[in-house]
Formats: C-alpha cells, structure tokens, sequence
C-alpha cells in the first residue's frame, strides 16, 4: 500500500486490513471506527493510541436483546439508508458522537429511527497503533 509515493505497508489485503500498522492502513482499507477522545474516556484506554475497531466486530443489537460485554456502549438509531442486500444504520452514542454499521438488510428489518440499541465488542477486536510521531 502506498501512500504519497511511499510504502505505508507491504502486505496481503487480509493481513492489511486486520493488522494495519498505521492509521492510514486503517482507514484505507474497508471501514473502520475510529475512537475519538471521548471514546477513549468512556472505555478507559490510552490518550495517545489510535484505536479503531471493524463495523463487523460491534454488532448492534436492540436494548432489549443485549449481553454484556467488556466493551458496551448505548446510542439511539438517527438514520436508516435501506441499499437493498445491506443498510447502513447510524448510531448516536451516549458520548454524544455518530456511528455506522453495514448490516445485511434483514438484520436491520426489525431496527427503526429512535431505537435505543447497544453496542457490543471484544476489547481484543480493537486495532491499536502507538502514536509515530
């Protein structure tokens, strides 16, 4: 992978994507959630760390239906863009910011606007990168 004419990572696409090893391997590649202080806060980890973590690696879930997991969070559903084999379901979170899953379209059947879900993932899933500077 390039990047302004320099190698950013040299790797299998699949090697890139699940073991990035800077932030713009990161998000170059498929979609990534990236932390944002606040995050960072709301599950105690590092400041000074890029952390991301893979839509497909925090599924949501309706309040209702949720199981605890080291890394919970709640948010409400403000949007829906049905893309008929998929739709894109964006979540405000209870720090206050906005983010989105691609779910497969009949796992976002029973999702509506104003739904209050949560967020669940392995703290093990994250991607982590010290800071390079």
């Amino acid at each position: 992978l390039l990047n302004g004419g320099k190698i950013e990572q040299f790797g299998k696409p699949q090697d890139l994507y699940y073991h990035p090893k800077t932030p713009y391997t990161c998000t170059f590649l498929g979609e990534a959630c990236v932390f944002s202080a606040a995050l960072k806060e709301h599950f105690n980890l590092p400041a000074d760390v890029f952390t991301a973590i893979r839509p497909e690696q925090m599924p949501l879930k309706q309040a209702n239906k949720s199981q605890k997991s080291d890394g919970t969070i709640s948010g409400m559903i403000t949007d829906i863009v049905f893309r008929g084999t998929n739709a894109l379901v964006y979540t405000e979170l209870e720090t206050g910011e906005t983010i989105h899953n691609t779910l497969f379209g009949h796992d976002a059947l029973p999702l509506n606007i104003g739904d209050t879900v949560v967020l669940h993932f392995s703290l093990n899933d994250l991607i982590t990168i010290p800071n390079q500077s």
